[in-house]
């Protein structure tokens, strides 16, 4: 009879446990902090694409420099130095910060913000039912008023896993396309995905459906093997020269951005790039220097025709002829600078001016640089954080240097710049991502 209980109680123990771990599991899959970019993954991601000593490239969508002749030693420490950080700070109680004009306040996530037809979004902006992606696929027009951003985990064969439901963004990414969205209200603001959306839509995280309350963010599937039909690029083997790449990541990104710009026109924005207002006094057609020796990437703005398609045009004909998969940042930022020095007939990038350039406009480095990468650290600083803000006072977005300041925290209702920030240009998201952002 006592081995009779003894079975009993090991059985009721070992039910208890297994539903006691389920529970858990459902609890960290649903957790606001979930899918921030920190953590082992991301750790990886860095050591993987880290360039190597003394290989001669910069840091792309860090810091470029002039090509081969320059040394890594720089670049490297920078990278190990960020590898490293995890910035903490002590964080300001949530109900002191007045995050928005109104003040938002954290949103209830649980089934009670659901309808049985999809995700209904009434508070604020639109009322908006997200259930099927397909409701909000759309192709972007071309010469429309586009700002395009293009996720690409998946375009090499990546794979979410089987977990993860809904579509697939940080929530520093959710945020850069809030802020795109709420800043420019006028614009059509499109998401170019690459990884499948497993299940509805209404299933992404919190941090991912706040975005889709802005009735101006629109969805396209990035189909890698129709996109560069009747392109330029139409011949030029995409997947060979990727599997060719020290960095395929990254100069996919960098083809694909410029292709997009050729295909459709508009604005294309990385997605660690937050918008602190809107974009129209800019016009159309311009890049922004990064340094006095480097056109950025990140920030791009091209018609679909006049000035703007010559320069895609001839970013496209240095991709299909001039690739190289050898050299970080060669197919980035350097190959904007050629082909604008070689357009604007100058030697030195300090020198391009837009008068120089037939009205293609040569932005400074205070529209979207204010903070250097050199200095990038100072996003998470509270110490000194009114002087960082003055630093991007009256800039219309600012570069967050994702690949170096992903691993370090961002704590919400601290004052670190970063925080501030987001709290004004991403409201929404930041009011569901918990406390870490």
């Amino acid at each position: 009879m006592g081995k009779v209980s003894a079975v009993l109680a090991g059985s009721v123990l070992t039910l208890f446990m297994f539903f006691w771990y389920q529970a858990y599991i459902q609890t960290e899959s649903e957790s606001p902090s979930s899918g921030n970019g920190l953590g082992s993954e991301a750790e990886q991601e860095l050591q993987i694409n880290m360039p190597q000593a003394g290989s001669g490239e910069g840091a792309q969508n860090g810091h470029v420099g002039k090509g081969a002749g320059n040394s890594d030693s720089h670049y490297a420490e920078i990278w190990e130095k960020a590898s490293g950080i995890r910035g903490e700070t002590e964080a300001v109680p949530l109900d002191s910060v007045d995050i928005t004009e109104g003040g938002v306040k954290p949103e209830r996530t649980d089934n009670a913000n659901r309808t049985r037809q999809g995700l209904n979004v009434t508070e604020g902006v639109s009322t908006r039912t997200v259930g099927n992606a397909n409701s909000l696929e759309s192709e972007p027009t071309p010469g429309d008023r586009n700002i395009i951003f293009i996720e690409t985990g998946c375009v090499l064969g990546g794979y979410q896993g089987p977990d993860y439901l809904g579509l697939s963004l940080y929530k520093r990414q959710a945020c850069t396309i809030e802020s795109a969205a709420k800043m420019n209200p006028e614009y059509n603001v499109y998401i170019l995905y690459s990884c499948p959306i497993n299940g509805k839509l209404e299933d992404s995280s919190a941090h991912v459906r706040q975005i889709f309350k802005y009735p101006n963010v629109r969805l396209w599937r990035l189909d890698t093997t129709r996109y560069f039909s009747k392109t330029p690029l139409e011949k030029w083997d995409f997947g060979a020269a990727m599997a060719s790449s020290s960095w395929p990541k990254e100069h996919s990104s960098d083809v694909l951005r410029l292709l997009t710009l050729w295909k459709y026109g508009g604005t294309y924005l990385d997605l660690d790039v937050v918008i602190l207002k809107s974009l129209d006094p800019l016009g159309s057609n311009y890049v922004g220097l990064e340094s006095p020796d480097t056109v950025a990437s990140c920030v791009l703005c091209f018609d679909v025709e006049g000035v703007g398609r010559a320069v895609a045009d001839k970013c496209l004909d240095q991709i299909r002829t001039d690739f190289r998969g050898n050299i970080w940042a060669y197919n980035g930022p350097e190959l904007i600078t050629r082909v604008l020095l070689g357009m604007c007939d100058t030697l030195h990038a300090s020198e391009l001016s837009t008068q120089r350039c037939k009205g293609f406009q040569i932005l400074s480095n205070k529209e979207f640089f204010p903070i250097p990468y050199q200095s990038w650290e100072l996003f998470f600083e509270e110490s000194g954080s009114e002087e960082t803000m003055e630093k991007i006072k009256g800039s219309f977005g600012v570069h967050v240097w994702n690949k170096l300041s992903k691993l370090t925290k961002v704590l919400v209702g601290s004052r670190q710049p970063y925080s501030l920030m987001a709290a004004t240009a991403c409201p929404r998201v930041y009011s569901v991502c918990g406390r870490d952002f």
